[in-house]
């Protein structure tokens, strides 16, 4: 995310920003938790989980040094839309709603390295709904052989 951040804006950004350290399986937040925080990896990897309609947590993906997570709540004042794991001891970043914001004000590439990656995320869910579509279509069908239609 932070890539095109001069040495200064990124440091100015990370400043006063929180350090917090996670050992490994621990939970860093909730779905369905309140959120007003974007997350930096500084080191570590952490896994970002969703219940399915059974209520059982499924990977979305991995996420290591360098990337963010935490994005949606800090955008939109929303519960977390994810809940996010720590695959081993994990140090974090932790960025505010209130100092995101007056950071972009001043520095609007932070907002745009945001909205980028958001794209960039979407383009990806996209990617992964088609394929799923297809598989589903492709391989389910009725009693008599028939393959049936989803609606997605």
């Amino acid at each position: 995310m932070l890539s095109m951040l001069t040495e200064e804006q990124y440091e100015a950004l990370l400043s006063d920003a929180a350090v917090e350290e996670h050992a490994a399986k621990a939970r860093i937040f909730e779905e369905g938790g309140p959120g007003d925080s974007l997350y930096y990896i500084i080191s570590g990897e952490v896994s970002v989980r969703v219940k399915d309609d059974n209520g059982r947590q499924r990977r979305l993906t991995r996420l290591e040094a360098g990337d963010f997570f935490g994005e949606l709540s800090l955008l939109d004042g929303r519960p977390r839309s994810a809940t996010v794991v720590a695959r081993e001891h994990t140090q974090l970043r932790v960025i505010t709603r209130d100092k995101f914001w007056r950071h972009a004000a001043e520095n609007p590439i932070v907002a745009a390295q945001v909205m980028q990656a958001l794209a960039q995320r979407l383009r990806e869910t996209n990617r992964h709904v088609a394929r799923l579509y297809v598989h589903l279509t492709e391989t389910s069908q009725n009693a008599d052989g028939v393959a049936q239609s989803f609606v997605v």
